[in-house]
């Protein structure tokens, strides 16, 4: 027996949408973000922005494909965070590298002879050594007539009173030009730069010299433990220019001349 009521009509059919290409770019640049992001930091970090930003667009746009979108979103920003990480690692490893590499050559170079803790030659001076001397004998260098008065010690720091003469022919600077090293006896060497004490008078307060102008002045050596058999040398020109050196050995009296 048929129905007294028609069959329903049936439903109608719509045509599945096709995600947007630029969904399926921003889920595509995601994942290769995250797969490459442990091997090449710089290039994952690229596509990551890159899927972001088509992520995005395609979310403001509302075009199709909302669900890849949001997923390239995702690994996108994943990607490119990982990226950074191992981008910022690779940079610190390189330059510690980079820096290992020039002190390891700087080693093998000062190991080889090519760096030397003697003054090196400074200008036309050839930066030879003038000669050693005892305390109170004067040492022509390059534009100072130098003299180490005497040396007294203070628990285990070296006091040496110094004289320089200014012969060059502008203006000159016992603070700037002059420069004090300690050679102990058992090849130690120290400087006066690293010396704290208060000394007097301090070659930093003193005035540029004129032509012909001597100074005296005072520099400290700490950390000395044994001042026997030291020698004080004296550098014009930060270890660059002609050095004399002084030493009891060479001293009238000795060392009960010097106070050391």
């Amino acid at each position: 027996m048929s129905s007294p009521y028609p069959a329903p009509p049936p439903y109608p059919s719509y045509p599945q949408q096709q995600p947007s290409a630029l969904a399926v770019v921003s889920l595509v640049a995601g994942i290769l973000s995250v797969v490459l992001a442990p091997v090449i930091g710089l290039l994952a970090l690229g596509l990551g922005v890159a899927g972001i930003a088509t992520g995005a667009i395609t979310l403001a746009k509302r075009t199709p494909g909302r669900g890849l979108a949001i997923a390239g979103l995702v690994t996108g920003g994943v990607g490119a965070l990982v990226g950074v990480v191992v981008t910022v690692v690779l940079f610190v490893v390189y330059g510690s590298f980079l820096l290992l590499g020039i002190s390891g050559a700087f080693d093998q170079e000062w190991a080889e002879g090519e760096y030397d803790l003697a003054p090196q030659p400074y200008g036309d001076s050839a930066g030879t050594s003038v000669g050693e001397f005892g305390y109170g004998e004067s040492a022509v260098l390059d534009q100072y007539v130098v003299s180490v008065d005497s040396v007294h010690t203070e628990g285990d720091v070296l006091y040496a009173d110094l004289s320089a003469q200014y012969t060059g022919t502008d203006t000159g600077s016992a603070y700037y030009d002059l420069y004090g090293y300690l050679d102990s006896a058992d090849g130690e060497e120290f400087s006066a730069t690293d010396c704290g004490e208060a000394v007097s008078p301090d070659a930093y307060d003193l005035p540029d010299l004129a032509p012909g102008e001597t100074v005296t002045f005072q520099v400290c050596f700490a950390g000395v433990e044994d001042p026997a058999g030291a020698a004080v040398e004296v550098v014009d020109g930060e270890g660059l220019g002609s050095y004399g050196s002084w030493s009891d050995a060479l001293t009238p009296g000795g060392p009960s001349h010097t106070g050391v």
